[in-house]
């Protein structure tokens, strides 16, 4: 999972809040058929720089016909480094885990999952990488900072594998730079379903959570909404 300083930790956290992975897991897992799961939080970037998460959470720079008042002009020079950042996780970091920890290392029992432009990325590398994840969860993705590119990478890359998506969305996800990013994650979640759909072997999970906004504690109530999917 990605932005991995808000997964566990208040102490580490950027926000005001955590998922709670930890409690959440514990509650889960004593009623799942499963025993346990392996959870990998990966640190952002944005110590490296002011734009260095964007530009590994998404494989292609920013479309700047999308604008966004406020925010520092060079946000529209970020983006382009996700693939390169794909690559690590799959052919440095899962190699690390699965060498240290006892896991199941096939596609079966790999997913990846992560919210906002987490999300961006999560949903790249399931279909980059089919080979390797069979679940992917795709909280509130930030579909607007590259719409085209994404939904022409779902249109052109055939789903041949059986992938699972846990995908959802608040209808609060707002910010102050914009009166209608409501909307425009909304409308970014359902272009998402609707894409996913026309792939042969997707089994999509959609949620539309009246009220919920663009923060970890939105993500911490969902959050076993995607264990049962995943895990049940």
């Amino acid at each position: 999972m990605h932005d991995g300083q808000n997964l566990f930790d208040n102490s580490v956290s950027f926000g005001p809040h955590v998922w709670d992975i930890p409690e959440a897991v514990d509650a889960f897992f004593p009623n799942s058929q499963y025993d346990g799961v392996i959870i990998v939080g990966i640190d952002n970037a944005s110590s490296h720089g002011k734009f260095s998460r964007m530009d590994e959470y998404s494989p292609w720079p920013r479309n700047t016909s999308f604008p966004l008042p406020g925010w520092d002009p060079d946000v529209d020079y970020s983006g382009g480094k996700g693939a390169l950042y794909v690559d690590f996780i799959v052919n440095t970091l899962k190699n690390y885990i699965d060498s240290n920890f006892r896991t199941f290392p096939d596609r079966n029992n790999t997913a990846i999952a992560g919210s906002s432009m987490g999300a961006y990325i999560s949903l790249f590398a399931a279909i980059l990488r089919q080979d390797v994840f069979s679940k992917v969860g795709v909280f509130s993705p930030a579909l607007w900072f590259n719409d085209s590119a994404m939904l022409n990478f779902i249109q052109e890359n055939n789903i041949v594998e059986d992938l699972t998506v846990y995908l959802d969305v608040g209808t609060q996800e707002t910010s102050g730079m914009r009166e209608d990013f409501p909307e425009v994650y909304i409308s970014g979640a359902e272009k998402l379903c609707v894409s996913l759909r026309k792939q042969r072997n997707v089994t999509i999970d959609y949620h539309l959570w009246g009220g919920d906004t663009h923060s970890e504690s939105a993500w911490a109530k969902r959050f076993p909404e995607m264990l049962k999917l995943f895990y049940c």
